[in-house]
């Protein structure tokens, strides 16, 4: 049912007032017609009284005309308002058959929020509230008498509240509105507002959506509990779970048995004092009233929790209970039969007492036995004095040994710095013949030969001591290989050997640097005698270590000789074997290192074949790219020119810094010579322009050092001024130092290779801008 549409009452309006026109009209040509009929001329005139007729006739007629006009005006009008009354009416029925085919219950609220359509569904919808439909009936009196008559189930116990809450959405519609009916049905209810500001509302019946959820759940639960119940049978201990009102909703079959309740008793429901009942008549918690106990046992159930003790059950067994409360406000026993581990005390016990009557008989044999060993411990203490003092003597003699080589080796390697690098000075110089040249490159040899020695010396020396330690680290092995390879590549393509590296993505845990001297050892060895062929570094997998290793097609060693190549000064002597330096000390290093990493080494080796040496890394569970610590100073030198290069030369020892300013000079490079911190506050008075490169020896005699130096001038010139520190310090605690402050370091006695290559690294940018 619907209300007229606004063009229709306006066409029915306008008919009414045409026939009020129409029926004005006609009393008006009937009052004019009696008037003719009935007038008298008193004067006898009855030319003027034809006149007179005349003229009423032509105005009757003209008002006849007007009539008519009005009259087929009117015809048309209403022909027109009954063909847009018969459209309207098509209309209004199409909208009522359309809303009707809705499946869903479907009802039309105005902008006052009256209902002005609906369709058949939701008739029936408001039979099941308890109410008839009527046009004009407001949503709030459809909701508070569904209310009233207890028709929504959701309701029950809130009504005015949820009223309020179905209003309020009715008014703000957003999301579907889901209750439940009385009758057992569920309602989906999904609103929109017009723009005439009513609201559209939709009806819909999902109860059968909502039993299929309930089924499915139930399913779930059903699944869930079989579930729980075949892991409860599953356990060893008794299991019982009760609720928050002490009822029973869960428990094994073991814990049926560990109490051998009767039958009956134990089922969903069952109340907790039941079950204490009956261990309080069997006498399980000892004499009393059992009634009495039960109370103070139930009071105590759901407050003293967790709790553990022990309880003997009436036939003598003894089980250990734990409770523990639940989620939901209930707990969960746990019975656990201990009857054999007490035995086994009690068993124990016993043992223990018998071992005590022994323990006395064997004391009384043992005195007579601790004089005889007494005076064989005299004679082994004296034994063991002598030998105490030798080990002392050892020891000190070994620390004396160390020291001094440690001493040796810092002393010596000022001179020798000073003369390497006062020889690569004077290979830079031009015009000098080749047979000079040839003296120098001797000369330098010579002078590499010895700072080799040197240092392996030192390092035996404090690998034998037990000073030099790991530094271990998870880091990918590729950059170590690639490096390696960078390195012995060009020595291997000047001998004609084929030097291929394997790649590898794995990561290992070791100390990169040991490792890294310990596979320059493999490949120095390996290019020394091999006389053709190839060289092959690289890793394989075995389980959770990763095998690193070096394989070449050399001249080989003899099997019953490779256990003397890993002693010192010991060189294996085959015929072929070129005349390189050499003293026998780098397998013996490389030995003593495996040995500090725990990292075994592995060789084999055929004569005139070739030979493997190998070294096998526990593999790390993650990498985390450490940095290798040669890295900069393995570098290929820089060939470009250095000539203009402002560099500042900081070094306490004279001969040392004479050297490395001849080196400097030599390269073209613009060389301020520093002697002490004086010297450099006296340079920096001078208001001298900032140096391109800072190179400062670590230790100076002044109390100060290299880095302190730096970093006056980086407060003067900018963090940015290049700069490293040269030493002969090769602790692990020094390197960590530089490298927090970002400074590289480069070993004494400097190579100048290294030198030139580091210098070239460290101002490419600032020679960029010259």
């Amino acid at each position: 049912m619907t209300a007229p549409p606004e063009s229709a009452a306006a066409e029915a309006a306008e008919l009414a007032r045409l026939r009020t026109e129409n029926e004005k009209l006609r009393k008006i040509n009937k009052v004019l017609m009696d008037r003719v009929e009935r007038a008298t001329d008193w004067q006898g005139n009855a030319f003027s009284l034809f006149q007179a007729s005349i003229v009423l006739e032509g105005r009757v007629e003209e008002r006849t005309i007007q009539l008519e006009a009005a009259l087929r005006q009117l015809e048309s009008v209403n022909a027109d308002l009954s063909r847009a009354k018969e459209t309207a009416e098509k209309a209004q029925q199409r909208l009522r058959d359309a809303i009707e085919t809705v499946p869903e219950g479907f009802a039309l609220f105005d902008s006052d929020d009256r209902l002005v359509l609906w369709n058949s569904n939701y008739v029936g919808l408001l039979k099941v509230l308890g109410q008839n439909v009527r046009v004009g009936t407001p949503f709030a009196e459809v909701i508070h008498t569904a209310v009233a008559n207890g028709a929504i189930r959701d309701a029950i116990g809130r009504e005015e509240e949820w009223a309020a809450e179905r209003i309020a959405y009715h008014h703000h519609p957003g999301r579907s509105y889901i209750y439940r009916l009385n009758d057992g049905r569920w309602v989906q209810v999904n609103e929109r507002r017009t723009q005439e500001g009513g609201t559209v509302s939709l009806y819909t019946d999902i109860t059968e959506i909502k039993e299929m959820e309930e089924k499915r759940r139930e399913r779930e639960l059903a699944e869930k509990s079989v579930l729980l119940q075949a892991t409860l049978e599953s356990l060893t201990q008794g299991v019982a779970v009760f609720d928050r009102s002490l009822r029973l909703v869960a428990w094994n079959q073991r814990y049926i048995d560990l109490h051998r309740f009767p039958d009956g008793l134990v089922h969903e429901g069952t109340h907790y004092s039941e079950v204490l009942r009956i261990n309080a008549e069997r006498g399980e918690y000892g004499p009393g009233d059992p009634l009495d106990y039960v109370a103070g046992r139930i009071a105590a159930a759901l407050t003293n929790l967790p709790r553990a003790f022990e309880r003997q059950l009436s036939d003598g067994r003894i089980v250990d209970v734990a409770s523990n409360r639940m989620p939901d406000g209930g707990f969960v026993n746990t019975y656990s039969e201990i009857t054999e581990r007490k035995l086994a005390d009690i068993r124990l016990r016993d043992s223990e007492h018998r071992l005590k009557i022994a323990a006395r008989e064997l004391q009384q044999a043992n005195e007579s036995l601790e004089r005889r060993v007494d005076q064989r411990t005299a004679e082994l203490s004296a034994a063991n004095q002598a030998l105490h003092l030798a080990k002392i003597s050892a020891e000190l003699a070994n620390a004396s040994k160390t020291k001094f080589l440690a001493a040796a080796s810092h002393d010596l390697h000022q001179p020798l710095n000073a003369a390497r690098l006062f020889v690569a000075a004077l290979a830079e110089h031009d015009g000098m013949d080749r047979n000079n040249r040839d003296l120098v490159s001797s000369i330098d040899n010579a002078l590499e030969a010895i700072d080799g020695l040197l240092r392996a010396l030192f390092d035996i020396s404090k690998l034998d001591a037990g000073v030099m330690t790991a530094d271990f680290a998870d880091f990918e092995v590729a950059p170590l290989l690639d490096q390696l390879r960078k390195e012995y590549l060009p020595q291997a393509r000047d001998n004609g050997i084929d030097l291929r590296v394997m790649p590898c993505r794995a990561a290992i845990r070791s100390d990169p640097r040991l490792l890294a001297r310990i596979l320059r050892n493999f490949l120095s060895n390996a290019l020394r005698y091999t006389e053709k062929g190839r060289i092959l570094l690289g890793c394989k997998r075995s389980g959770n270590r990763l095998l690193i290793g070096v394989w070449d097609s050399g001249i080989g060693v003899p099997e019953e000789k490779l256990a003397e190549i890993f002693q010192e000064f010991q060189q294996v002597a085959l015929p072929g074997r070129r005349r390189e330096k050499g003293m026998g000390l780098g397998l013996a290093i490389v030995e003593r290192i495996s040995r500090l990493l725990d990292h075994p080494i592995t060789v084999h080796s055929r004569l005139g074949v070739g030979s493997s040496f190998s070294i096998s890394v526990p593999v790390a569970e993650r990498a985390t790219m450490e940095a290798l610590p040669s890295q900069v100073a393995t570098m290929a030198a820089d060939r470009d020119a250095l000539g203009g290069l402002s560099v500042l030369a900081i070094d306490d020892d004279p001969s040392g810094l004479e050297a490395i300013t001849a080196l400097l000079s030599a390269w073209k490079c613009r060389v301020t010579p520093i002697r002490s911190r004086a010297d450099l506050q006296i340079w920096l008075a001078a208001d001298q322009p900032a140096p391109q490169l800072v190179i400062a020896d670590y230790h100076l005699g002044d109390g100060s050092n290299g880095v302190m130096l730096i970093g006056e001038l980086r407060v003067r010139f900018g963090n940015g001024l290049p700069a490293f520190v040269v030493t002969s310090d090769r602790t692990p605690a020094l390197r960590a130092s530089l490298k927090e402050l970002g400074l590289s370091m480069l070993p004494k006695p400097v190579q100048p290779a290294r030198l030139r290559a580091l210098i070239s690294h460290l101002t490419r940018g600032a020679r960029g801008l010259q």
